[in-house]
């Protein structure tokens, strides 16, 4: 179980840095910063996968926003495909020299 420290993202982003732009171990950081070397082995893999996260959190309504924007993307997306597949048929259909 953690110790139910919480530090900011600024901090565990300095931290990460520490590590990746030197040639420097993750206890040698750890020690420094007074922090377990797995935590900062932790923070590290999720900063590669980008998903580091914000201790602030998202806001209720910043999640449904992120969920509408997502939906809108995909109705997006499905409309350029159809347009593509429309678009392509009348180009086929109205070939010159009857090629169509």
């Amino acid at each position: 179980m953690g110790s139910g420290i919480h530090y900011s993202k600024e901090f565990k982003i300095e931290a990460v840095r520490r590590v990746i732009e030197s040639s420097r171990t993750y206890s040698d950081v750890a020690n420094e910063l007074s922090i377990h070397k797995d935590t900062l082995r932790k923070w590290v893999r999720e900063v590669k996968e980008d998903r580091l996260e914000d201790d602030a959190g998202d806001t209720a309504d910043d999640k449904k926003e992120l969920r509408d924007l997502k939906r809108e993307n995909k109705r997006l997306k499905d409309q350029v495909a159809f347009l593509k597949k429309a678009a392509a048929f009348f180009a086929a259909d109205h070939q010159p020299n009857g090629m169509g």
